[in-house]
């Protein structure tokens, strides 16, 4: 089977193991799976409310990998983390095999724990494939956002 080769998105010069980072994930063709803003208020629907879950418990499934999740917000076709990453490896460690202990296994294990309670509950519920991210270098840049 053929598949499409694609290409990396992310920069060539930083292994997204070890920093702070803005982090946006959208569900597929912006769909409102979370929720609706009424009144100026966030409802939340079931996976709504059960991502929220899954954010505030990421550093604690996580905790070898040294991650804080400061502050999060939930919409209603997406959500915003910042994520500080501060975990000792090897620098070479994730040139080739499986991707573990960096930022896009993180999100992956988000975006996989959700889409398991949508198929359990019988949700129709769908991603948008990777996410975006904007590396924080400095305090200046964090204070912006």
């Amino acid at each position: 089977m053929n598949y499409p080769n694609r290409q990396s998105v992310r920069v060539k010069w930083n292994t997204y193991q070890n920093g702070c980072y803005f982090i946006t994930v959208c569900t597929k063709n912006k769909m409102h799976y979370f929720g609706e803003i009424i009144n100026n208020e966030m409802q939340f629907t079931p996976l709504g409310l059960e991502l929220q879950k899954i954010i505030e418990n990421t550093p604690l499934v996580r905790n070898d990998q040294y991650i804080e999740i400061p502050i999060y917000t939930v919409m209603p076709n997406h959500f915003l983390f910042i994520i500080t990453i501060n975990y000792e490896t090897d620098r070479h460690q994730h040139y080739f095999g499986a991707q573990r202990k960096n930022l896009s296994s993180i999100v992956r294990g988000i975006k996989s724990k959700l889409t398991s309670f949508a198929i359990q509950n019988n949700i129709s519920f769908q991603w948008q494939s990777r996410f975006h991210e904007h590396i924080i270098k400095n305090e200046r840049a964090f204070s912006y956002i």
